[in-house]
This record gives C-alpha cells, sequence and structure tokens, in this order.
C-alpha cells in the first residue's frame, strides 16, 4: 500500500504534466513486436464473414470450430470492446500500453453483442498458419473464445499513449482494474453501439468505430491518453486523444531567468518567486489526484468492494497529509518573500 502511494504522489511530482491539445504519439513499426501473431496490417485487411459460418465450442472439446448457419447473420449495429486480461508494456516505448481490440457485431435476431473470432489453424512443424476470415460467435455464450492468452494476440493491437513513464504505470493500474469478465460497459470504446447493417472487414469495421473518438473504458483519467491503431502499411494510422474529464487550467507564465544585472536580492527574489510558483503547481495537481482518489472510493463503496475502498482511503489520507505539507511550504515562501517588501514594490509580480 505504502509502494502504491509513494509511486502516486511520485508521478504526481515529477512530470505529472497536463496536455490541453494533443499526447505526443510515438509509433511502433509492427504490431508483431508488441506480441501479436500477425502484423496488424494483415488482420485488418481480412473479410467478416457472415454468410454462413460462426464459431462454437463443442461440450468437451479443447478446440472451438466453424459451424454452418441456417442463413446470412443480419446485423443491425457494431462495436469494439478492448481486453483488459493482457495490457502490454515496452521496454522500448516507455510512455505506450499495448491493448487488442475485440470487434463485434449486434445481432437482429438476438439483439446482442456477438465477438467476431478468427479461425485459429494449428501450427505445422512449428509455423503458425495464417487464418483467411473472421466470423461471429454462434450466440454471445461463445464470446468468451476470444479471451484467452494466447488466442488474443490474433487481435488488432491498439497503443495508448500518455506524456510520460509514470502516467503509463498508472493507466496500467487502472486498465486492470477494470472488471474482466464479459461486461461490455466498462471496457467499450462507444457509448453505444454504431447502427450499420453490414461491414467487410475487420479493418473498415474499427475505422468506423474509431471515427467516434470515445474510448469509454479511459473516461474518469486525471490525464491525456492518445489512441493510435497501428497500421504498418500507413504513415497515417487512426488515432485520436481522449481529454482528461476535468483537466486543470494552462499554466501560465514560463520560468523567470533574471537578467545579468541583477544583484544578489533581485535573484534570490526571483528564486522564491519560481518556488512559489511550483508549490502553487504541486498543489493544485496533488488536489486534483486527491479528488479522482475519491472518486474512485465512491464508486468502490458503490459495488461494495471493501477491500479495495480500505486500500483507497490508506491513499486518501497520506495525499491528504500531502497537501498539508505543500501548503504550510507555500505558505512559508509566500512570508519569505513579503519579508522583501521593499523590493517587491520595486518589482511587483
Amino acid at each position: 500500500m505504502q509502494k502504491i502511494s509513494q509511486f502516486l504522489l511520485s508521478s504526481l511530482m515529477v512530470g505529472f504534466f497536463w496536455v490541453c491539445t494533443t499526447v505526443s504519439v510515438v509509433s511502433s513499426p509492427d504490431a508483431k513486436t508488441w506480441g501479436n501473431v500477425f502484423r496488424n496490417s494483415y488482420v485488418l485487411a481480412l473479410p467478416i464473414n457472415l454468410a454462413g459460418y460462426c464459431i462454437n465450442k463443442p461440450n468437451r472439446s479443447k478446440q472451438w470450430r466453424k459451424v454452418k448457419t441456417r442463413g446470412k447473420v443480419r446485423i443491425t449495429g457494431i462495436g469494439a470492446v478492448v481486453d483488459t486480461n493482457y495490457v502490454t508494456t515496452s521496454h522500448k516505448n516507455l510512455r505506450a500500453v499495448g491493448i487488442r481490440v475485440i470487434p463485434y457485431v449486434i445481432s437482429k435476431k438476438q439483439n446482442k453483442p456477438l465477438f467476431l473470432i478468427p479461425e485459429i489453424p494449428r501450427k505445422i512443424a512449428g509455423i503458425q498458419k495464417r487464418f483467411n476470415e473472421f466470423y461471429p460467435a454462434c450466440t454471445p455464450k461463445y464470446n468468451n473464445l476470444a479471451r484467452g492468452e494466447d488466442d488474443i494476440t490474433y487481435y488488432p493491437l491498439v497503443l495508448l499513449n500518455v506524456d510520460d513513464e509514470k502516467n503509463r504505470d498508472v493507466l496500467v493500474k487502472y486498465l486492470r482494474k477494470l472488471p474482466q469478465q464479459n461486461d461490455l460497459q466498462n471496457r467499450d470504446f462507444l457509448k453505444n453501439p454504431i447502427k450499420v447493417s453490414s461491414v467487410s472487414t475487420v479493418g473498415k469495421l474499427i475505422e468506423k468505430v474509431f471515427s467516434q473518438k470515445q474510448a469509454t473504458f479511459l473516461a474518469g483519467l486525471p490525464f491525456d491518453v492518445g489512441v493510435k491503431l497501428i497500421d504498418e502499411t500507413t504513415h497515417k494510422p487512426m488515432q485520436f486523444v481522449i481529454k482528461s474529464t476535468a483537466p486543470l487550467q494552462s499554466e501560465s507564465g514560463d520560468s523567470v531567468v533574471p537578467e545579468p544585472e541583477f544583484d544578489e536580492t533581485l535573484w534570490a527574489i526571483e528564486i522564491l518567486k519560481e518556488e512559489k510558483r511550483g508549490l502553487v503547481k504541486k498543489l493544485e495537481r496533488t488536489e486534483r489526484l486527491l479528488k479522482w482518489l475519491e472518486k474512485q472510493i465512491a464508486q468502490l463503496k458503490t459495488n461494495q468492494r471493501e477491500t479495495k475502498i480500505v486500500e483507497l482511503e490508506a491513499e486518501n489520507a497520506e495525499l491528504k497529509a500531502q497537501v498539508k505539507q505543500l501548503t504550510n511550504e507555500l505558505a512559508a515562501a509566500k512570508s519569505l518573500c513579503e519579508t522583501l517588501h521593499d523590493i517587491f514594490r520595486l518589482d511587483p509580480e
């Protein structure tokens, strides 16, 4: 618990910068470098077959199979979810988190999401054969077939980008705390499925989803997150930014560098001003993160998750102590500045 709190405070005090327009995105040359079986460009180009087959799993079988349907699966909408069981990081990219996107269609007959599942071929002599199409699950019951540790690496990779390594670690912890069952609401990219009657390829489906620029599962984070779909064949991949729900106001003014002709007293004043501004910024950031933790506590209380409540309340108490300490430091800096009131009248803030 103490380590978690120290990490959060550390991420707050060192480089917890707020971006008001965009998050710089670091590209990756190939989805396979993040553990995927195939390049994203290959998977995105694959067709979605709704015309005669679906995927299920016979009783007592370890393998699922493709079975014939009585007709075309008619759809009324599409969407995509993220699987938070398998969050990937890379030591080569300290500002990105890799996740996999599972596309789905809404069946007109069942009026429920059916995950799109590849018919994963068997390995022959250690070589992984390619697959050629995605098929819908026969019923929502078989959606979980798309969520195995090995199977998820057949799905398109998306990178979530933040502004520093510490925010990346906060993001990883946040994703892993999301519900990891079949709760679509907490893992969906969309507030509501897109009303579409037909889709041709995985790439076209995800393009429609990404055009909404939502990624609802990222709502509530205290920093901006860039969302980027890797496509190795284009220099303009699909990407957008999810803004923090309550970002801090932009901080005005750059660091003041005294001119050479300033005497030592004026130099000391400028240093004190910088310290004062720094304390104000730290205090604002601490209070913002404190509010976020309090919100998480309220949500956990609603779900009656008492164990997590104890952990977050301990973090909350430590952050409150940090706010008090920063407030005292700010007051001390202000008091020291005011003792030089004669000079301040010559150089007002």
